[in-house]
């Protein structure tokens, strides 16, 4: 099984490149809000108890595909470096020992851009969860370090003009699938 770890800023249109290449590649996709939604309904945004739980559907939903043999999964996660490291550690290792191979990636875009996106009126249809203020996008990007990726061997490519089928076949082709 695959799983493909797609990363970036909000906005930089993790989940729209995700459903591109699960159509591409007949995968399963499991988005951040998916599993902060569940999250969220036991424990405020956040906190300990919320990202603990948060981590652990990831893995529990990992284990449940792999013994499903399904062919390969994708997971979107707003990685704050180095902040996020320790959660991302630790589910890779869980991939590895499951025997899974582990794609990461992680989506550039400007900030003029990520601005435009979160007012897009589209955004807000996907997830009620998706920040479409321009101003709490701010305050996210100033908080925590969205741009630097999890490992040097991640591969790095721009939203900023490209259609997300584009890059989902930019990300296919460079991890030749």
């Amino acid at each position: 099984m695959d799983l493909f770890l797609i990363c970036g800023p909000p906005a930089s249109g993790k989940s729209t490149v995700a459903a591109a290449l699960a159509e591409r590649l007949h995968f399963r996709v499991v988005t951040n809000h998916a599993t902060g939604n569940l999250a969220g309904c036991l424990f405020p945004f956040a906190t300990d108890e919320y990202r603990a739980l948060n981590a652990d559907l990831r893995i529990m939903t990992l284990e449940r595909a792999a013994a499903a043999g399904l062919p390969g999964v994708i997971y979107t996660y707003a990685y704050r470096h180095p902040g996020s490291s320790p959660t991302i550690e630790r589910f890779l290792a869980h991939a590895s020992a499951l025997g899974v191979s582990s794609h990461c990636v992680h989506l550039q875009c400007s900030v003029d851009q990520l601005e435009r996106r979160v007012v897009d009126e589209r955004r807000s249809r996907h997830s009620a969860d998706k920040i479409t203020d321009v101003a709490l996008l701010r305050r996210c990007l100033a908080e925590a370090d969205y741009t630097t990726p999890y490992a040097a061997d991640t591969f790095l490519i721009s939203t900023e003009l490209a259609p997300p089928s584009a890059v989902a076949q930019q990300i296919a082709e460079h991890f030749r699938l």
